[in-house]
């Protein structure tokens, strides 16, 4: 097989393709947080704008309203490259027995939404969110959970809620969930806990476990319930791929970026998690 230089381009198209469908699939980031996309030439630091609350008012009969204080306060989201570097020889591409090209996307997807997720997990721990439940050294509990959503909702905050878990701290809120004197039990929904990927939903929070979420040296574990407008994930454009032919080492070099940033923008939406992570 002839390995020119514009046969090798056309051949890792379909990398790009398929990494960057890897990434949006993969990305639990993308699915939990707002997403700004971002267009290129804007430079490097996204800034979102958060408005401050309003109240109505009842000024009586021919009297006129007092206009609203409709202020609003920027919050920013800095932008990196996230990098993912292969060379792939001729001998490995030609010798293999499954499709080099399409596990190598695969692969790289998955490196770039680990990535993305990674910076959304590193906020958790971020002195901005100042509300928190459970204590080191302890299993989280369902009331964790709900505590989490009622702190949330207090703050005029009605929409869907998720949180994110190592699943070893998770643990302690499956077993719970699933003991045979639970409410969740006798309802079925500890059957649906123990068939589907995810924890489950409880008090209006899609529970959700994620590797991403570090065990400190104590083995504790910080997650956080959250609304998807606590955090934004800014992204400039898709994953971009660019190789480079090294005729001396008969491979090709494939480098796949995309250019993403996470931030918090409401903390008053989100909740820090703490627990025991060890079985």
């Amino acid at each position: 097989m002839a390995n020119t230089t514009t046969i090798n381009a056309e051949l890792f198209q379909n990398l790009l393709v398929q990494s960057q469908i890897a990434l949006y699939e993969n990305s639990v980031a993308r699915s939990v947080a707002t997403v700004f996309d971002y267009p290129t030439g804007n430079g490097k630091t996204v800034s979102v704008p958060v408005w401050a609350g309003m109240s109505s008012s009842k000024p009586g009969e021919g009297v006129a309203p007092s206009a609203s204080d409709a202020n609003t306060n920027t919050k920013t989201i800095a932008l990196a490259e996230h990098v993912v570097y292969n060379q792939v020889t001729d001998f490995l591409r030609d010798s293999a027995s499954e499709d080099v090209i399409s596990s190598l996307a695969n692969q790289s997807g998955l490196a770039l939404a680990e990535g993305l997720d990674a910076e959304l997990i590193a906020l958790f721990g971020d002195s901005a969110i100042t509300q928190g439940v459970g204590t080191a050294g302890t299993d989280n509990s369902v009331n964790d959970i709900m505590k989490a959503a009622a702190t949330i909702r207090a703050n005029k905050y009605s929409g869907p809620l998720f949180a994110i878990l190592n699943p070893k701290q998770a643990y302690g809120i499956k077993a719970a969930m699933t003991a045979t004197t639970s409410y969740q039990n006798s309802t079925g929904v500890a059957d649906q806990i123990m068939s589907q990927y995810f924890v489950g939903n409880l008090a209006g929070v899609t529970i959700l476990e994620h590797a991403g979420v570090a065990v400190d040296s104590s083995d504790d574990a910080v997650g956080c319930v959250f609304a998807p407008s606590a955090f934004g994930i800014a992204q400039r454009g898709g994953v971009g791929m660019e190789t480079e032919r090294q005729a001396k080492e008969r491979a090709t070099d494939v480098v796949m970026t995309v250019v993403a940033g996470a931030g918090i923008i409401r903390p008053e939406l989100a909740v820090a998690i703490t627990g025991d992570a060890a079985l």
